[in-house]
């Protein structure tokens, strides 16, 4: 779960860079071909305005006592565990409670009965728009890169 709240985290400041970067490479036809379809992509727009910017905001860069308790007042009353661990210290901790706060304020918690059915396309949707963002960002640093004079060269190893 760690990777998905810091990977929300990270694509939610990676889309802010796109958008200011959007002006300086407003000519820039790698950038136009490759980043700015992210802009105004509909999934990445409702990925970057609901889930993202909450979790980013409110569990991974922050840790907003107002976010946690109006997930803790909305949860279901169910046997919760806050910590599993085995081994010696440390090894294989779970937060299992810290989860459980985070994928709440991740997918929002309108407090139904279909909690985890959400949390899984979320992290779906996140995964594949993390794909899809590498791949676009990816081409548009090849292309500059051959732009400003640097070759190809395959390793000798």
């Amino acid at each position: 779960m760690n990777f998905y709240f810091f990977n929300a985290a990270i694509l939610y400041e990676a889309l802010n860079l796109v958008g200011r970067m959007n002006a300086v490479f407003k000519t820039d036809a790698a950038f136009q071909k490759s980043m700015r379809p992210l802009l105004k992509d509909k999934t990445a727009q409702k990925i970057h305005s609901l889930h993202l910017k909450s979790v980013r905001h409110n569990a991974v860069n922050h840790f907003f006592a107002d976010a946690f308790s109006e997930v803790i007042t909305n949860l279901p009353t169910e046997r919760c565990i806050f910590v599993k661990a085995s081994g010696i210290v440390n090894k294989d901790a779970h937060f299992e409670f810290a989860d459980r706060m985070g994928g709440r304020i991740l997918v929002g918690d309108s407090g139904d009965d279909d909690f985890r059915n959400r949390l899984d396309n979320v992290l779906e949707g996140i995964g594949e728009f993390n794909d899809q963002f590498v791949t676009q960002a990816t081409e548009f640093l090849v292309a500059k890169l051959y732009e400003w004079g640097f070759e190809r060269e395959e390793s000798q190893s």
